[in-house]
């Protein structure tokens, strides 16, 4: 089932053929059925709202012309679920997409409150819409939680980098105002494909970044914080609790 002509009109002029045939393939698979607007467009992907029959659904296609190919691969080698990769545009953003896919699935399996992934192929993933009736849900940087959950939204985001580095052995490693979304005063973690096995050697850093960018953040609500004791708690596998 070819991509009809609205489907076309809406990713006129940003995509190659080889992303045109995937969307194809995925759509034929019934994964979606159309393509409507664009929720992120961005220089390494653009986030699309699809549908599946009745229900809304995320679409990721990354970019292949634009893709920051060595920046990206210092968080693919290294990490022990990767082996040998085609070093070629199209090899590594493939590549860059399964990992997307599957840091989604280690954390929607552990309980972790992100997008649930439904397919991947090539450079395009298929994951769960965050939002309501086709608007999509902002993220805490356009719409910040309420005062009085600001306390419980900080055990909850700072329990989950503990959840994920101890039972999960991974770190998100791109945690920040943009990548944590406010759907019904309840936090979402989105943007995964950075996020690495604590075996890489950038590990430590991400989860140390992970932790500042949350401390800078809830620390402009009067909690007193201290980047390094929260650090230590998750190390030592111990229930964060402000």
């Amino acid at each position: 089932m070819p991509l009809d002509s609205e489907d076309l009109k809406v990713l006129e002029g940003v995509f190659d053929e080889f992303t045109y045939k995937t969307l194809e393939k995925l759509r034929r698979n019934r994964y979606f059925d159309h393509i409507y607007s664009v929720i992120s467009p961005g220089k390494e992907a653009y986030v699309f709202i699809g549908s599946l029959f009745d229900e809304f659904v995320a679409i990721k296609i990354y970019r292949i012309k634009t893709l920051n190919f060595n920046k990206i691969l210092q968080y693919i080698i290294g990490d022990p679920r990767f082996g040998k990769i085609k070093r070629t545009k199209i090899g590594i953003v493939c590549e860059w997409a399964k990992k997307e896919f599957r840091n989604l699935m280690l954390t929607w399996e552990l309980g972790i409150r992100v997008p649930k992934p439904i397919a991947h192929y090539n450079n395009v993933l298929i994951m769960e819409f965050i939002g309501k009736n086709g608007t999509p849900a902002p993220n805490i940087k356009r719409k910040p939680p309420k005062k009085e959950n600001i306390q419980k939204w900080a055990n909850t985001l700072f329990n989950w980098i503990r959840i994920m580095w101890n039972k999960g052995n991974f770190v998100h490693g791109d945690i920040n105002e943009w990548n944590i979304l406010n759907l019904d005063e309840e936090p979402v973690l989105i943007d995964l494909s950075m996020g690495v096995m604590r075996e890489h050697p950038l590990a430590e850093q991400m989860l140390e970044r992970d932790v500042e960018n949350l401390v800078k953040f809830f620390s402009k609500y009067d909690i007193e914080l201290s980047k390094e004791d929260i650090l230590e708690k998750i190390k030592l596998n111990k229930k964060i609790t402000l």
